[in-house]
């Protein structure tokens, strides 16, 4: 699917799809990170909270 977003050939109805699909990814990841940090200072990785979309994706990084 970013193939052919790259190239236009989604449609907007695609596009939108691909837009939350990223955002749903990138939540995951934050999950992932913030269990990893937990485990990597002895805490407990069971207690992280997935964190909202706008949260996740207004980051700066």
């Amino acid at each position: 699917m970013r193939e052919h977003g790259d190239s236009g050939k989604l449609t907007a109805q695609d596009r939108l799809r691909l837009e939350e699909v990223q955002v749903q990814l990138d939540r995951y990841f934050d999950l992932l990170r913030q269990r990893r940090a937990r485990e990597e200072f002895g805490q407990d990785p069971d207690v992280v909270h997935m964190r909202s979309a706008d949260t996740v994706e207004h980051y700066q990084q």
